[in-house]
C-alpha cells in the first residue's frame, strides 16, 4: 500500500481552495475564479464548476491531451462504490469515492485521477484512496503542476 503525505488538520485540503468556473464554449474555456460569473467574455453562459484552481488547471491539461489524441473518453466527477467484507463474506457498500477525472489511454486502460494540493491529503481522502487501491483501482494523484509528459501517444 502507498503512503500519502498527510495534512495536519482534518479536511484542511479545501480551506485555501478557490472555486473556479470554466466556460464550456470549446473555443473559449476561460477560467473565472471566486463567485460564479453571469456571462463569460465570449458570451457563453454555461460553466463547469471546480472546487479548486488546481483542479481546473488539471482539467485543462487533460482536455488538451484529449484534443491532441493522446488520451480519450475524458470524464469528471465519476462515482466509485467502496465496499467492505461482511462477517459472512458478503460485500457491503460503505461509501462512495468521487474521482475528479477518469480517462482511457490509447490502449484502452482506464486511469483514475484525483487533484490534490501539494500539502497532501486529509485522513478521509487517504482512507478512500487506500480502499480504492485495495479494490484494484489505483488512483493517480495529480498535484501542483501536473506533468502530462508521462502519457505517451
Amino acid at each position: 500500500m502507498r503512503s500519502f503525505r498527510r495534512l495536519n488538520a482534518p479536511h484542511a485540503a479545501g480551506q485555501r481552495a478557490i472555486r473556479t468556473f470554466v466556460c464550456t464554449n470549446p473555443k473559449c474555456e476561460v477560467h473565472h475564479y471566486g463567485e460564479p460569473p453571469v456571462q463569460c467574455y465570449c458570451g457563453g453562459i454555461e460553466f463547469l464548476r471546480f472546487d479548486s484552481k488546481t483542479e481546473s488547471q488539471h482539467w485543462a491539461q487533460l482536455r488538451t491531451l484529449e484534443k491532441r489524441g493522446r488520451i480519450k473518453n475524458l470524464r469528471r466527477q465519476i462515482p466509485f462504490a467502496l465496499y467492505a467484507v461482511g462477517p459472512e463474506g458478503q460485500k457491503i457498500k460503505v461509501t462512495t469515492y468521487i474521482a475528479d477525472f477518469v480517462w482511457d489511454d490509447l490502449d484502452g486502460h482506464q486511469h483514475v485521477g484525483d487533484s490534490k494540493p501539494e500539502a497532501g491529503v486529509d485522513d478521509l481522502a487517504a482512507l478512500k484512496l487506500r480502499i480504492m487501491e485495495a479494490q484494484g483501482d489505483r488512483v493517480e494523484l495529480l498535484t501542483g503542476r501536473f506533468a502530462t509528459d508521462h502519457i505517451d501517444a
